[in-house]
């Protein structure tokens, strides 16, 4: 593989990654404002940027490039959820955990987020412009029937 080839891969693998949001820039930006570790960032970069996460992406994505005897057990991520929401409720923002679906964020929280990191420069609720970084031409995914909160984790 040449180093053109190469450099091209690593390109294409930041933009899909600032297109989940995990991007390195929104990370740090999360962590910085949020006072969270890589992970926390990532994991809360994720909901920031779709409508619905499932458990398995949440794993696959913090750990899914580790070979499998380097991956930790599936209770991280439980460990990892309540640090992110432990940290959020300082800021009242939270999000919930759909059972049997995945976690979701109301964009009322999304945008507090977003206020906080200083990525809107809008009066109230109506934000003039979007963050520079945000991925608008990118579809949100649609779920079939619309989520049931059947119990919310706080």
């Amino acid at each position: 593989m040449s180093a053109s080839e190469l450099e091209q891969l690593r390109d294409r693998v930041a933009m899909l990654e600032d297109i989940l949001g995990v991007g390195q820039s929104m990370v740090a930006r999360l962590r910085a404002a949020f006072d969270m570790q890589p992970a926390e960032g990532r994991v809360l970069g994720m909901l920031l940027n779709r409508q619905l996460i499932t458990k398995d992406a949440i794993y696959n994505m913090l750990y899914g490039h580790k070979p499998e005897c380097d991956q930790p057990v599936w209770k991280s991520i439980d460990v990892v959820i309540h640090k992110v929401r432990k940290k959020l409720r300082a800021h009242d923002i939270e999000f919930v955990c759909i059972i049997g679906e995945g976690y979701t964020m109301k964009p009322e929280h999304k945008l507090k987020v977003r206020e906080h990191l200083g990525l809107y420069e809008g009066e109230g609720d109506q934000p003039k412009q979007p963050a520079p970084f945000e991925n608008t031409d990118f579809p949100t995914i649609a779920l079939a029937r619309p989520p049931r909160v059947t119990k919310v984790y706080r």
